[in-house]
This record gives C-alpha cells, sequence and structure tokens, in this order.
C-alpha cells in the first residue's frame, strides 16, 4: 500500500484500517478495495506526506502544523533511515505561545541534523515580523539544538531551496510547508524530474 511508505508511515496504516472497514460496511468487495489502496500514490493528495527523491535524498512534504499532527508525523520520521534529518518550520501568528512550544517539543522526539525556520508573512495574523519565528527559534534553544544548527529564511519557498541545495546521499529533509504548497511542489517536481532526466 504505497501511502504507508512500507509500513513506515504508522498514521496513514491507521487511515487505511478506517478506510477499509468504511468501504466493507458500504459492501464494496476486498478486490475494489485492495485495488483502490495499490493505486493510490503518497504524491496524489498534496500536502500529506508527499515524498521526492533529490540529491540522494528523500524529501517530504507535510501540513503538520499542530503538536498532535506533529506527533502522529514523527513517527513516521523516526522510522526511517537517514544519515541526517533536517526540518523546515513554522507557524501561523494565531497560535498561542504555548502552542508554539508544545509544536516544537513534539517535533524535538527527532535528533535534528539542523532546523531551518521560515517566516510566513501572509498568515502573521497580528503578529509582528519575525515575532514567531523568533518564539520556534528560542523554543528549540530550550529543547536542546545548539545555535549554529538554526537558521531562518524569509519564505517557503526560499526555505526549500535552501534546503534542497544542502541535502546529500541519505538524508531525510522534512518539509512542513504551508503557505507557498503549488510553487514547493512545481519546485520539487522539476529538481526530481530533472535529476531522473540527469541520469539518462
Amino acid at each position: 500500500i504505497p501511502i504507508t511508505l512500507d509500513g513506515q508511515a504508522i498514521h496513514n496504516i491507521y487511515n487505511v484500517l478506517g478506510v477499509t472497514g468504511l468501504a466493507i460496511g458500504l459492501g464494496l468487495s476486498l478486490q475494489a478495495i485492495s485495488e483502490g489502496l495499490r493505486r493510490l500514490q503518497p504524491n496524489d493528495n498534496p500536502g500529506r506526506t508527499n515524498v521526492f527523491k533529490i540529491n540522494g535524498a528523500t524529501c517530504i512534504v507535510d501540513f503538520a502544523h499542530n503538536p498532535h499532527g506533529m506527533e502522529s508525523f514523527v513517527q513516521t520520521i523516526l522510522a526511517m533511515p537517514a544519515r541526517r534529518r533536517c526540518l523546515l518550520i513554522g507557524q501561523a501568528g494565531d497560535r498561542s505561545d504555548e502552542d508554539i512550544t508544545e509544536l516544537v517539543a513534539s517535533a524535538c522526539q527527532v535528533n535534528w541534523e539542523y532546523v531551518v525556520i521560515k517566516e510566513m508573512g501572509k498568515y502573521a495574523r497580528g503578529r509582528q515580523p519575525q515575532e514567531v519565528a523568533n518564539l520556534l527559534h528560542n523554543a528549540f534553544i530550550d529543547q536542546g539544538l545548539k545555535e549554529a544548527q538554526i537558521k531562518h529564511r524569509q519564505n517557503e519557498l526560499e526555505a526549500v531551496q535552501h534546503m534542497v541545495n544542502h541535502a546529500g546521499e541519505g538524508d531525510l529533509i522534512i518539509l512542513l510547508i504551508h503557505e507557498s504548497r503549488t510553487e514547493v511542489l512545481d519546485y520539487l517536481n522539476e529538481m526530481a524530474m530533472w535529476q531522473v532526466r540527469g541520469r539518462k
């Protein structure tokens, strides 16, 4: 079942079990259910555990944006082998300081090589420029990251490009995307296709 990422995406195993039970209850045949689950690919649902292979790294785009969502996603991240694990993160301004701190605490179940914090100007929602980014930064420091492990970028696409350019063989690059999903996915698709063409 492709969306389970070889069984590593635990949250999607739960989703598959739920939808399978529903489909059986609606009277669908086991063959139809099986075929549907096998056809659905990780990138068919934009923003939900989309996977790209670039520069020998595995880049995953997800929409996880609260502590509960991060908690589930972290289990997938920990199950996947990686030389280095790197995170792109941001948060909307209408979340409380406590929610922002809890988001970071959930994320820091992973031993990150480095973290890139993005500005989310369209979602500032009353916060001052860099206010949320600074809250995130300080929360990561409180969780034990060093200053040298944390970088800042002014927007999502710039942050993604930075991370892809610094990715290497065996890296796992987690990209939490909110503002510029279409632009980011277009960029990652183009990079992945360019690499495939370059190997031919």
